[in-house]
Protein backbone atom coordinates (compact mmCIF):
# COMPACT_ATOMS: atom_id res chain seq x y z
CA UNK A 1 0.00 0.00 0.00
CA UNK A 2 3.42 2.18 0.64
CA UNK A 3 2.71 4.93 -2.10
CA UNK A 4 -0.68 4.39 -2.73
CA UNK A 5 -3.05 7.44 -2.93
CA UNK A 6 -2.61 9.10 0.29
CA UNK A 7 -1.80 5.64 2.94
CA UNK A 8 0.28 6.23 5.88
CA UNK A 9 0.88 5.28 8.80
CA UNK A 10 1.80 8.15 11.58
CA UNK A 11 3.63 6.82 14.88
CA UNK A 12 2.30 7.87 18.09
CA UNK A 13 5.14 10.86 18.70
CA UNK A 14 3.67 12.72 15.48
CA UNK A 15 6.02 10.99 12.62
CA UNK A 16 4.56 10.05 8.85
CA UNK A 17 6.10 7.03 8.16
CA UNK A 18 4.71 5.40 4.60
CA UNK A 19 2.99 2.18 6.39
CA UNK A 20 3.54 0.89 10.37
CA UNK A 21 6.37 -1.05 9.36
CA UNK A 22 8.60 0.99 8.14
CA UNK A 23 11.47 2.70 10.38
CA UNK A 24 11.46 5.72 8.31
CA UNK A 25 10.23 8.72 9.65
CA UNK A 26 9.07 10.80 6.67
CA UNK A 27 8.85 14.21 9.00
CA UNK A 28 6.54 15.04 11.99
CA UNK A 29 2.61 15.48 11.37
CA UNK A 30 2.66 17.79 14.19
CA UNK A 31 4.76 20.33 12.74
CA UNK A 32 3.36 19.82 9.07
CA UNK A 33 0.61 19.13 7.10
CA UNK A 34 0.92 15.47 6.76
CA UNK A 35 -1.20 15.60 3.10
CA UNK A 36 1.91 18.10 1.94
CA UNK A 37 4.84 15.85 3.70
CA UNK A 38 3.11 13.08 1.77
CA UNK A 39 2.94 14.56 -1.68
CA UNK A 40 6.28 16.18 -1.17
CA UNK A 41 8.29 13.32 0.09
CA UNK A 42 11.05 12.06 -1.93
CA UNK A 43 10.88 9.20 0.45
CA UNK A 44 7.22 8.32 -0.94
CA UNK A 45 7.87 9.39 -4.37
CA UNK A 46 9.90 6.55 -4.76
CA UNK A 47 7.16 3.70 -3.60
CA UNK A 48 5.05 6.05 -6.02
CA UNK A 49 7.51 5.33 -9.00
CA UNK A 50 8.76 1.78 -8.47
CA UNK A 51 12.43 2.81 -7.49
CA UNK A 52 12.95 -0.09 -4.55
CA UNK A 53 11.57 -2.46 -7.08
CA UNK A 54 14.27 -5.54 -6.51
CA UNK A 55 15.54 -6.85 -9.98
CA UNK A 56 14.52 -9.62 -10.45
CA UNK A 57 11.05 -7.85 -10.53
CA UNK A 58 11.95 -5.66 -13.38
CA UNK A 59 10.36 -6.59 -16.82
CA UNK A 60 7.59 -8.40 -14.46
CA UNK A 61 4.24 -7.94 -16.46
CA UNK A 62 2.23 -7.51 -13.00
CA UNK A 63 4.54 -5.02 -11.32
CA UNK A 64 2.31 -1.87 -11.15
CA UNK A 65 0.13 -4.46 -9.13
CA UNK A 66 1.97 -6.42 -6.82
CA UNK A 67 4.52 -3.38 -6.85
CA UNK A 68 7.55 -6.30 -5.62
CA UNK A 69 5.89 -7.16 -2.30
CA UNK A 70 5.89 -5.21 0.78
CA UNK A 71 9.23 -3.11 0.09
CA UNK A 72 8.95 -2.02 4.19
CA UNK A 73 9.15 -5.63 5.19
CA UNK A 74 12.33 -6.19 2.93
CA UNK A 75 13.54 -3.11 4.65
CA UNK A 76 13.46 -3.83 8.41
CA UNK A 77 13.37 -8.01 7.92
CA UNK A 78 16.56 -7.68 5.59
CA UNK A 79 18.03 -4.02 6.04
CA UNK A 80 17.76 -3.19 2.22
CA UNK A 81 14.35 -1.88 0.58
CA UNK A 82 15.16 -3.36 -2.72
CA UNK A 83 15.39 -7.14 -1.71
CA UNK A 84 12.95 -9.23 -2.35
CA UNK A 85 9.98 -9.48 -0.09
CA UNK A 86 10.78 -13.00 1.75
CA UNK A 87 6.86 -13.65 2.02
CA UNK A 88 5.07 -12.62 -1.23
CA UNK A 89 7.97 -13.39 -3.25
CA UNK A 90 8.59 -17.47 -1.97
Amino acid sequence: MAGKNIHCAIDPSGGLKVCNHSPTVVRNCVESDPQELYEKSEYIRGFINLRYTPKMCEGYSMLEKCKGGCREAAHVLLGDIKVPDLIFCL
